[in-house]
């Protein structure tokens, strides 16, 4: 794929890009990650309680307008045009409503799909809905003893009133992202930062979108692609022009040079 190519994730999907970024290692150029779910065990999906709160979640109204006004309700923080598109996107009418003007309404995702993301649904392979051992979903953890293996520059756009990048997390990614040595090209660096969005919760990209959108361009622009532009960009080009000869000279050039360090 024509690089750069710049990898954004929220939430679980922060972990997902991560999780992408070192199993097709070199994917990315850079990547954003705004409050990724990402932590050692004592700080996993099991420690958050999300699955009693899924499952204590209401799912559907007699009216689409009651389904309105418990969403705006709940999440009275996000940008109003982001609460929009929520309401507009996330709901849908009940199969037997669908020839009435007005009647029950449920949401678009259910429950079942938003708990998968945190408990594993063992019952699919065991056939038994009881007596199963609770196991929650390890891709967070897996993905914080991976951080070492990052192969592009990071970074970490957090909520200042967010529960899940708190200090202590935030400086455990920091000091653990693209730090393995041995997963780097010779003379090659990578920028590992964060940026912090006072007054915001873990849905920050939700609650001050605009602002999210400058952190992530400015990073983009001033950063990621003055490097690219006059360092790996520049580099590859040069070879991808050389004639096969040019190129062949190159690499004997080169294992010859190894044979005073090897």
């Amino acid at each position: 794929m024509q690089q750069p190519i710049v990898g954004v994730g929220h939430s679980m999907g922060g972990c997902q890009i991560a999780t992408l970024s070192v199993t097709s290692r070199r994917m990315f150029s850079t990547m954003i990650l705004l409050d990724p779910a990402i932590g050692p065990l004592d700080m996993g999906l099991a420690t958050l309680g999300l699955g009693q709160l899924t499952l204590r979640r209401r799912t559907q109204w007699p009216t689409r307008e009651d389904a309105e006004k418990a969403l705006r309700t709940s999440f009275s923080t996000w940008d109003p045009q982001v609460l929009d598109l929520l309401i507009r996107h996330s709901i849908h009418s009940d199969k037997q409503s669908i020839e009435m003007e007005d009647g029950p309404v449920s949401l678009v995702t259910g429950r079942y799909q938003e708990l998968v993301n945190y408990i594993k649904p063992s019952f699919i392979r065991s056939g038994k809905v009881n007596g199963q051992e609770l196991v929650h979903q390890t891709g967070p953890v897996d993905m914080y003893h991976m951080l070492g293996l990052v192969t592009c520059s990071a970074l970490y756009l957090c909520g200042g009133e967010s529960t899940l990048s708190v200090p202590r997390a935030r400086d455990l990614w920091l000091s653990r992202t693209a730090k393995l040595s041995y997963s780097k090209e010779p003379g090659e660096t990578r920028k590992v930062d964060e940026r912090v969005v006072p007054d915001t919760g873990h849905f920050l990209p939700m609650e001050e979108p605009k602002e999210c959108a400058d952190i992530i361009a400015d990073w983009i622009e001033k950063d990621e692609c003055i490097a690219w532009n006059c360092c790996l960009g520049k580099r590859g080009k040069t070879w991808r022009e050389l004639s096969n000869a040019s190129k062949e000279m190159g690499a004997e050039a080169w294992m010859e040079y190894l044979q005073s360090k090897l």
